[in-house]
């Protein structure tokens, strides 16, 4: 009953942070819109991640964001969400900030209440500490970056844990994590995680063999528990031409760590604020602490690396303050591990608790700021029209001018415009886009028709009616007779995907030509065009694979312990 109390307490604080957003109409303004379309997609099914393309929402045209974009994770928390009550969009994607930061709140406290024996209380304030932080700091990458740092907390006690025997778990757990949602997150782990490696190898006179122990398992387990994502990344890849995001050169330049740049962002200059404090407060700093502060120098203008790697793959990084933020929090998390081992009396808890509780006030009013609607002069809330969705749509916008409209609640996303708002181009098939650095389909002057769900026949468009997207399928007519002729299906097509087409219900075979799934056929006005997706044989036998390396890496643990004691008492 004892260990319950905080649990209620995380869960209730959970509440407390996102008061505002779980009431009522709320904005999405830039990349929240392609998680919450992309979680909008997952809710169609307990296993969407397993279909490579995205039918239903980001512009209703397949792009194979479930593959280049890993939503395992994703997937993992909306599942938690009951499909029989077929809730709305917006309440789902609400409900899963709910649950993602109590997630956030309750691993941190597991691993320092069990793992670090850090008492309930003192544990309690701390996962306050960095739940706030890890889920307030920037909105609009709730799934992607934001969902990642749910790894953090586990690669961070896997590091802090390095010379001990069962430590490459939590780093495999963590570099999964990471994997299942943000590649590039995980990309910038794997690497800190090296460096560490090798840090602790020079320093350490002792326990060399250990260290390359972990370290190699850590290697072979992930690669077996990420297959379900890499393999199909990886066969996607090599058939097809496919547009990472796009990032121009200056914004790769520019966009570093700064004292500007630390001064500017609030969450920012807190994080930072506050690792001091800890570190004056401890008197000391851990290796982690030392390792990612020499790491966050690389994400910062203090270092020239920039200009001699744009031209490089290590501009797949696009924002080098990337590495300054990443490095930040994982400091955050072993400045926390300090604090553990300090002992706190009564005065001191009530200092914590205090600073705790006010960092998730500071927390909650970054989150109001950012998505809570705007008001009018009568103290109504605005919020978006159907006028305005159907202009924004109709009219060619695209990209991110998503602030000029107003909050909204699940009523407004029945209108089907609402997943045409913002129509990425990243990973598309390149040949589908006359500029190569377009970022949106409808800046794109041949693109644009794919994303205004046009027909194509010898250079010819022709507008559809009864445009229905779903999880599997994609159904349309033509609003005009077509004569047999090859027609360009306003439907991204990629090489080795499992892709049915019918006319009425009739088989048809189909090619994927520049990037466009492409028939030769006659359609009336009257017919019923439809695309079916499947998912791939390699996709499963990959999820299978990862299923049996977890169940073996929680097998192996425990083995070694079983080991250990029976060394210890003499058996053979």
């Amino acid at each position: 009953m004892k260990e319950a109390v905080p649990i209620v307490f995380l869960i209730l604080f959970s509440f407390i942070v996102l008061n505002n957003e779980l009431f009522g109409a709320i904005r999405i303004i830039a990349d929240d819109y392609y998680h919450f379309s992309r979680i909008h997609n997952l809710y169609g099914s307990p296993i969407a991640f397993l279909y490579p393309q995205n039918f239903a929402t980001i512009g209703q045209v397949g792009s194979a964001t479930n593959i280049f974009y890993p939503s395992i994770l994703m997937q993992g928390i909306v599942d938690f969400i009951p499909h029989s009550l077929n809730l709305g969009p917006m309440t789902v994607y609400k409900i899963f900030m709910f649950i993602m930061l109590i997630f956030m709140f309750l691993s941190f406290y597991c691993l320092v209440h069990f793992g670090l024996n850090t008492p309930i209380l003192k544990a309690t304030f701390l996962s306050l500490i960095w739940g706030a932080f890890a889920f307030s700091f920037d909105l609009t990458t709730i799934g992607g970056e934001t969902l990642a740092r749910l790894a953090f907390p586990f690669v961070a006690f896997g590091l802090y844990k390095l010379n001990q025997q069962k430590s490459y778990f939590y780093l495999v757990v963590g570099v999964s994590l990471a994997v299942y949602s943000h590649i590039l997150t995980a990309a910038y782990l794997v690497g800190l995680i090296t460096v560490y490696f090798f840090v602790s190898i020079v320093l350490q006179r002792k326990g060399r063999v250990l260290l390359i122990k972990n370290y190699v398992f850590t290697g072979l387990y992930t690669f077996f528990t990420t297959l379900v994502i890499t393999v199909p990344i990886v066969l996607t890849d090599k058939a097809n031409n496919i547009l990472p995001p796009q990032v121009p050169k200056l914004v790769f330049l520019e966009r570093t760590g700064s004292l500007h740049y630390i001064l500017q962002i609030p969450g920012v200059f807190i994080i930072c604020f506050s690792i001091v404090v800890m570190i004056l407060v401890t008197r000391m700093m851990n290796m982690g602490q030392m390792v990612t502060l020499g790491v966050a120098v690389f994400g910062t203008s203090a270092i020239g690396w920039l200009y001699y790697a744009q031209n490089t793959s290590l501009s797949v990084l696009q924002f080098s303050d990337r590495v300054f933020n990443y490095s930040m929090f994982m400091c955050l998390l072993f400045s926390l591990f300090s604090l553990t081992k300090i002992n706190f009396n009564k005065n001191s808890l009530k200092i914590l608790g205090s600073c705790s509780l006010f960092i998730v006030a500071l927390s909650s009013t970054m989150l109001h700021d950012f998505n809570y609607s705007n008001f009018d002069d009568e103290g109504e809330r605005i919020l978006v029209t159907d006028d305005q969705l159907n202009h924004h749509v109709n009219d060619g916008l695209d990209g991110y001018q998503l602030t000029n409209l107003g909050a909204m609640d699940d009523s407004h996303t029945k209108n089907p415009n609402t997943w045409r708002l913002m129509n990425f181009a990243d990973y598309v098939p390149s040949e589908i886009l006359a500029n190569k650095s377009s970022k949106f389909l409808k800046e794109d002057s041949y693109a644009t028709h794919i994303a205004d769900h046009q027909l194509e026949v010898n250079g010819q468009y022709f507008e559809v009616k009864q445009y229905n997207a779903s999880l599997k399928e994609i159904k349309l007519s033509s609003q005009e007779n077509i004569e047999k002729n090859t027609i360009k299906l306003p439907v991204l097509g990629y090489n080795n995907f499992d892709i049915n087409v019918y006319i009425n219900k009739k088989r048809l075979d189909y090619t994927v030509d520049k990037g466009q799934i492409t028939i030769s056929s006659a359609l009336g006005k009257k017919d019923v065009l439809t695309i079916r997706q499947f998912i791939p044989l390699s996709s499963v036998i990959a999820l299978f694979l990862s299923i049996i390396a977890w169940v073996i890496l929680f097998i192996h643990p425990k083995n070694i312990v079983k080991a250990k004691k029976k060394t210890l008492l003499g058996i053979n």
